[in-house]
């Protein structure tokens, strides 16, 4: 089978799953997109990585479809909806045929939450017939496996053992999410919070003119945060181990890296309350907020820094142990065994 991406964190996962059922397995987008090998399974992941990431181009979707038929002729297709439309997205018209184009030559679409299904089922007319099976979150357990080291690393960031530190990282996807991050800790009125800002959090792609980008590292400045830039994935440990609580600003969206590596890592977290952030931490600690709403993100941080974070970490990652790659494939491969038997009717 092939899990047709390059994306280097979560492939390995997928890999390591349908190896434990048996399967041979290779990864990478280049032999689908060639339409070279011979394959039982295909698995798309991104759907926008075939358009290097930005919008598609007629042409380009035209391109795809010949791929898509290429495959459809002589293999199961398999779509995992990790994004409801493209981070990137620009053109809401063309981010829906590109996913509609996928949706409509796959055999399977899976999930990680009920949330998700239904939000794919409501936004995508070739969704609304096919199979559909909710797995759960995907454990970041390789990128665990993969650190340097575990521990805190507070005075390397320039942080105090006294600062309440709370991390930002992965993507700002929107200036909505940013003023809520920038109101939210103003208006928490806490002297010791110091936010740790990571990766594309410190330049939001959001922030497309120079002056932007340079009026948000000013305020980072003002307001006592470290910022980080780009941090190697074998180091993702030291801001996580470094920090008290993770911060999910998220507004919109299907599903959240965030929530899922903070749980692997075990860590807590602050999690705005949408249905699809709630679901994975559902029984567990970690402080909810009303989304979108900075006076309610205000308290939420201010409630942060009285709990014991510690413990609410601890049993994230417990929970966070439960999600196995080979349960995740099993449940995908169960699910290809109906449509294989056709004891089940599409659209169920």
């Amino acid at each position: 089978m092939l899990v047709a991406t390059n994306e280097p964190a979560l492939s390995p996962g997928w890999e390591r799953g349908y190896r434990h059922y048996g399967w041979e397995c290779d990864y990478g987008s280049r032999a689908f997109l060639n339409k070279t090998g011979r394959y039982d399974i295909v698995h798309i992941l991104w759907p926008e990585e075939y358009s290097d990431w930005i919008d598609p181009t007629p042409r380009r979707l035209s391109e795809l479809e010949s791929v898509l038929k290429h495959w459809s002729r002589q293999s199961t297709i398999i779509c995992t909806a990790n994004n409801l439309f493209p981070h990137y997205v620009r053109d809401r018209r063309t981010a829906k045929l590109l996913y509609d184009l996928f949706y409509r030559y796959c055999d399977l679409i899976t999930h990680l939450t009920e949330t998700s299904k239904r939000l794919v089922i409501e936004n995508f007319d070739s969704a609304k017939c096919k199979r559909h099976v909710v797995h759960g979150q995907l454990p970041y357990d390789v990128t665990l496996e993969s650190q340097v080291s575990r521990g805190e690393k507070r005075q390397a960031l320039n942080l105090k053992q006294s600062d309440f530190v709370v991390l930002l990282f992965g993507s700002i996807r929107d200036q909505s999410e940013l003023n809520l991050i920038k109101q939210s800790v103003v208006q928490s009125g806490l002297e010791s919070l110091r936010l740790l800002v990571v990766g594309r959090a410190a330049t939001p792609t959001c922030l497309t003119n120079w002056w932007r980008r340079l009026a948000w590292n000013v305020w980072l400045r003002r307001n006592g945060a470290v910022a980080c830039g780009f941090i190697p994935e074998q180091e993702l440990a030291d801001p996580i181990d470094s920090s008290d609580v993770i911060l999910v600003p998220r507004i919109g969206g299907l599903n959240s890296a965030q929530v899922m590596i903070g749980m692997t890592f075990g860590r807590a977290m602050i999690v705005p309350d949408s249905p699809q952030y709630l679901e994975p931490i559902a029984g567990t600690a970690n402080i909810i907020y009303k989304t979108g709403d900075a006076g309610s993100l205000a308290s939420a941080l201010r409630e942060a820094s009285l709990v014991d974070l510690e413990k609410i970490g601890r049993a994230n990652a417990k929970l966070a142990r439960t999600w196995t790659w080979d349960r995740i494939v099993g449940k995908c491969l169960d699910e290809m065994t109906l449509i294989a038997s056709k004891e089940c009717s599409p659209g169920a």
